[in-house]
């Protein structure tokens, strides 16, 4: 159980430290946005990063339920971040298929003006998805004693880590103005967005 005043150093801690992260992620946009020669503007990098939010937590819900109750810290902050998102998104059945039929009708046809790094990002967050989705389906399909032993839970944490790690990772390229370059996937949208 955590104490009052430990959380309270918890939480500032973190602020810290989101602080730090967002100070140095400025620079490197700022100095990125000087440097590039097709710049995007800060609206639009910020843009990219919203459909991320649809694998994140598409993959916590399949493959965190593990990690998140062994370890306090990840269930802190899933309690402060996430979790109402989850809540809503597991309430309404269809709101994940929903949002990936949206944004694909929106940004996998040429009919809206929207620049290619906004395109190629909405394109790989829908592709991340549809990879988290599946993967999260033959997981449930297996017996629960396969899904709940020792070999079903590191499947579990390694396709949640990896999830975690292609997100963040992605966010912070398009907050930096740049292409990610997650392997297969990358290639796939850059060929899809090709062909637009």
């Amino acid at each position: 159980m955590v104490t009052r005043p430990l959380l309270w150093l918890l939480i500032f801690c973190l602020v810290m430290i989101i602080l730090i992260i967002m100070i140095n992620l400025f620079k490197i946009i700022a100095r990125n946005y000087n440097e590039s020669k097709e710049t995007t503007s800060l609206l639009e990098r910020i843009a990219s990063c919203f459909p991320y939010l649809l694998p994140l937590i598409e993959g916590t819900q399949n493959f965190g339920a593990v990690i998140i109750t062994q370890f306090n810290l990840i269930n802190i902050l899933y309690k402060y971040t996430l979790m109402e998102l989850i809540l809503v998104y597991t309430k309404i059945p269809f709101l994940g298929f929903s949002l990936f039929i949206i944004l694909f009708f929106l940004f996998g046809r040429p009919t809206l003006p929207v620049r290619q790094f906004v395109r190629f990002n909405v394109m790989q967050s829908l592709l991340l998805f549809l990879l988290n989705s599946v993967l999260g389906a033959i997981f449930r399909a297996l017996p629960i004693a396969v899904r709940s032993s020792l070999g079903g839970e590191v499947i579990s944490n390694m396709f949640f880590f990896f999830t975690i790690i292609t997100v963040l990772y992605s966010i912070f390229k398009a907050i930096s103005g740049q292409y990610s370059k997650i392997p297969i996937i990358s290639e796939a949208v850059k060929i899809q967005i090709q062909n637009l």
